[in-house]
């Protein structure tokens, strides 16, 4: 079996996106099908946020915005207590001192709902604006 190509690749995130309404998230692509490459190669070979925004016509700083309507009330307040870690720390927390610190959620629910802890870290810098 041949890998798939760049444009097979974004032609299935467009089939995910028609078919959902909104872009994947690593953890649920990885669940989806077999058929295609996994997010860890996406990431590695064309970048993630930079695939799903050719999928989608838009700018990958911009991707944040598709993923705005799944967000709901565990994500919020998830989002929620890393945005207050990194006001207390001036800075975002690195993952190894988040597991260090024994804070909750745990590092790894961040990595499983978000796909990885910068994307966790992302999404909770471009929800500041927002109530929680």
């Amino acid at each position: 079996m041949r890998p798939a190509s760049r444009e097979q690749t974004v032609t299935a995130v467009r089939e995910f996106y028609a078919e959902i309404g909104r872009l994947p998230f690593k953890r649920e692509w990885e669940r989806a099908a077999s058929a295609r490459p996994c997010a860890r190669t996406i990431e590695r070979r064309w970048g993630w946020r930079v695939l799903l925004a050719e999928a989608i016509g838009v700018e990958p700083g911009q991707v944040d915005g598709a993923w705005d309507a799944l967000v709901g009330e565990r994500s919020h307040t998830m989002l929620a207590v890393l945005r207050a870690a990194r006001d207390e720390l001036g800075r975002w927390p690195i993952a190894e001192e988040w597991e260090r610190s024994r804070r909750r959620p745990s590092r790894r629910s961040y990595v499983r709902y978000f796909g990885s802890w910068r994307d966790a870290c992302l999404a909770a810098e471009s929800s500041g604006d927002r109530t929680v």
